[in-house]
């Protein structure tokens, strides 16, 4: 039986409805996630606090001072108790380092920021940078300075990188020393490249694989270790630590991330 010209038209038009709504696009959500963290999210002049980011991303900036910053430095020499049970938690400075009197002394540097419980643990970190200010001439806890640079008397021993590490157990800076040293992972270690200046050499570092295990465990938040990548005699960095008088002068550490 044919359906006569009129009624097929008809019945295409029932249809068209259909065939229309099923063609429309629904409005995508924007997965947080995927927001893109653009090149000036991150920056050493970043102040304390929390910020929404131009990328519509979320930035946490820790810069603590005396009160809430944990550093401190450790230090050994083999035969001689009396540098493994100093403590410098005190102190406004830390530093890395490879010296001899005789005999090798090593120093490594620990440092903690603890309000980094304010990041939601299901959240996703995507940026992480430590900053750390170098000293000024004169230090009194590193007087000859970082050991690496144009005409340094030391340039001959070697660069001076530093590895950052995760720590893995916990630690006080009132009271660790070499001997109550806390452990350590290389896992997600980041590394500060020689210094350039024999003073107030400023570094930013790569350290979002640790936070991220940081705040997804807020448990495990030790902090980092610093430490020289090869402990050679003649090898010293130094930085401030959150004691120092100067506040822009303290670790930073900003994180860019999502919920």
């Amino acid at each position: 039986m044919k359906i006569s010209t009129s009624k097929a038209i008809i019945a295409s038009l029932f249809f068209l409805p259909a065939l229309f709504f099923s063609c429309k696009k629904e409005a995508a959500s924007v997965n947080p996630n995927s927001l893109p963290v653009s090149s000036d999210e991150i920056s050493n002049a970043d102040a304390p606090g929390i910020y929404r980011t131009v990328s519509g991303n979320i930035k946490l900036v820790l810069q603590p001072g005396d009160y809430k910053g944990q550093d401190a430095w450790i230090e050994y020499s083999p035969g001689d108790s009396s540098y493994v049970i100093n403590n410098t938690g005190a102190i406004d400075q830390f530093k890395v380092f490879a010296c001899t009197d005789g005999r090798i002394i090593i120093g490594r540097s620990l440092i903690k920021f603890t309000d980094l419980s304010k990041i939601p643990t299901k959240s996703y970190v995507k940026q992480a940078t430590l900053f750390l200010y170098g000293l000024d001439e004169g230090s009194i806890h590193l007087p000859q300075g970082n050991s690496y640079y144009p005409g340094s008397p030391y340039k001959s021993f070697g660069p001076n990188d530093v590895f950052i590490r995760r720590i893995t157990s916990d630690w006080d800076e009132s009271s660790v020393t070499w001997y109550s040293r806390p452990s350590i992972t290389v896992s997600g270690e980041s590394l500060i490249s020689p210094s350039s200046k024999q003073w107030n050499d400023n570094t930013s570092s790569d350290v979002t694989q640790m936070v991220k295990t940081f705040v997804k465990y807020p448990s495990k938040n030790y902090g980092f270790m610093l430490r020289l990548e090869k402990e050679k005699i003649y090898n010293s960095y130094g930085f401030y630590s959150s004691e120092c008088s100067t506040p822009s002068k303290r670790p930073k550490l900003v994180i860019v991330y999502s919920n």
